[in-house]
């Protein structure tokens, strides 16, 4: 086992079928996942014992004590898989038991991975390339005091290990936490929705007018806006290899003095100027001011 999944139940459309299919997409796509087809996972409806009575004559109960092994089993895996649907508003950011999940990992050092369905994926491009400022400030509203649990003394018996763990701040503490690593992975699943985008073949340098020119343009201004998003999360070294090869292949289809090129120029332009590279910047400045 070297997966952890962490997710809920509660919402429309969150099944058994829809949240394998995204756990095996999140997997697929990350490359540090060297075997994606041998993953094990932990998905706890399958592994915790869900009756919460005390045995006759034992005086045990087996959920307490799956429950009560949980943090050993994230220390055990290689990484956390969050299943986060709907995109703009993820269900399990609302549920105690997956924030302290979060926590757990995050704690770690654990790598955390977005698994989205088809719909959600379909989402994020959108909002790429059409709401990207809704993108931006996304998960910055997220209140882990007020989270919900089925049960309210698991509520708080969670609310004590935060406590525990992050002191009497905790709850500000893993909000910022949470949102910081969210958008973070958000980035990163951004990049990923990018690249399948180019190896499915609209990046390929194809010339002037026709589909293939204008899938090739599309890739390009999709990749233009995931690096910066990437940028606006103050990650520069991620985010210039993006505007470059967006700007290759937005010359190769367009032409070196199209306004998409020239949008390209100027975003790459910026990217260097925010890093301090001002004699990199200016020549590009004067090149998209020319176009």
């Amino acid at each position: 086992m070297d997966t952890f999944v962490s997710y809920t139940w509660r919402g429309e459309g969150i099944t058994l079928a829809n949240l394998v299919a995204a756990v095996e997409a999140a997997l697929v796509a990350d490359p540090g996942v060297a075997d994606p087809a041998a993953a094990a996972c932990f998905v706890d409806v399958f592994v915790c014992a869900q009756h919460r009575g005390v045995r006759p004559g034992s005086g045990t109960c087996p959920n307490a004590t799956d429950v009560g092994k949980f943090e050993e089993v994230i220390d055990a895996c290689a990484r956390l898989v969050l299943y986060a649907t709907p995109l703009t508003q993820p269900k399990a950011l609302s549920r105690v038991w997956c924030l302290f999940e979060l926590m757990s990992a995050v704690k770690r050092d654990r790598p955390v991975l977005i698994a989205l369905g088809a719909e959600d994926q379909a989402e994020l491009r959108r909002l790429l390339l059409e709401d990207f400022d809704r993108l931006v400030a996304m998960f910055t509203t997220i209140k882990s005091e007020n989270a919900e649990a089925t049960v309210a003394a698991d509520r708080d018996m969670i609310f004590g290990w935060i406590e525990r763990d992050l002191g009497a701040a905790g709850f500000r503490e893993l909000d910022q936490m949470v949102a910081g690593g969210m958008r973070g992975w958000l980035a990163a699943t951004a990049k990923a929705l990018v690249e399948a985008e180019e190896e499915a073949g609209g990046g390929g340098a194809g010339g002037g007018a026709g589909e293939e020119a204008a899938a090739a343009a599309a890739v390009a201004r999709l990749m233009n806006q995931c690096a910066r998003l990437l940028q606006e999360l103050a990650r520069y070294d991620e985010a210039e290899p993006l505007y470059r090869r967006a700007l290759e292949i937005c010359e190769a289809a367009r032409g070196p003095d199209h306004a998409d090129t020239g949008g390209s120029v100027g975003n790459l332009a910026q990217l260097l100027k925010a890093k301090g590279d001002l004699d990199g910047a200016e020549p590009l400045c004067r090149r998209a001011l020319a176009i």
